[in-house]
């Protein structure tokens, strides 16, 4: 796997120090690792968008400028925090790794073969979206393909169906369930509306009462016995 390069700076901690960092255009971040003393950094947030776009596995040289010295670090992107609002990035974690060391990475999956799938009669229900795997950082793959070309209808692709390196070992359960090509009838049951599914089986749909007696609410009584009750007063 290519390794980019992402420049990066000392920062100052603490909250005020955070916010002053990203009005300047900077992700605020830290950098730690096993045996390694954290170090807070804050990189460009356009040179880091960029490094984002060749994925999240990717083998990062981290050169950290601090007083006219640069100090590299090989390292990956462990987590991202990101505005709920705007999607920006606002907080990173990097992880310092050995490049000699095997490690354990999230790999994307990419379905293939959809429309072979609808040809087949069948409706495509996808289930897993990334696999977790182990391996030496260079190994990593950018993504696994899932090809659904050759599924028949009541058919499913697992994870040991797909295809890696020799030397990448799957720590996902090899049985689990990627895509599933599903027969028309049965998604259509599946989704079928409660009202819908009360009247096909005969018994009225009550609505309203449920809520009220779960509450601890009485029953109204029948406008009848309400009238016979006043009358015995």
């Amino acid at each position: 796997m290519e390794q980019v390069i992402l420049n990066a700076s000392k920062r100052p901690i603490g909250k005020g120090g955070a916010h002053a960092v990203r009005r300047e255009g900077y992700v605020p971040a830290v950098l730690y690792g096993k045996d390694v003393e954290p170090v807070p950094v804050k990189v460009s947030a356009r040179e880091f968008s960029r490094v984002l776009s060749t994925g999240r596995n990717s083998i990062i040289k981290l050169a950290i400028a601090d007083n006219g010295e640069v100090d590299e670090r090989t390292c990956m992107v462990k987590d991202l925090q990101q505005d709920p609002v705007r999607g920006e990035v606002i907080h990173a974690d990097f992880h310092q790794i050995n490049l000699k060391d095997k490690l354990r990475a999230t790999v994307a999956i990419r379905i293939v073969g959809e429309e072979a799938a609808a040809k087949a009669g069948g409706i495509l229900q996808h289930q897993l979206w990334e696999v977790e795997v182990e391996c030496l950082p260079t190994d990593i793959p950018d993504h696994l393909v899932a090809d659904v070309s050759n599924l028949s209808v009541g058919g499913h692709l697992s994870v040991k169906d797909l295809k890696v390196p020799a030397d990448v070992e799957f720590i996902t359960d090899p049985d689990t369930v990627i895509a599933s090509l599903l027969a028309p009838k049965a998604v259509e049951e599946e989704v079928k509306p409660e009202g819908e599914a009360a009247a096909e089986s005969g018994q009225p749909e009550v609505i309203g009462r449920g809520k009220q007696e779960e509450e601890g609410g009485a029953t109204p009584a029948p406008k009848e016995g309400k009238a016979k009750a006043e009358k015995e007063k």
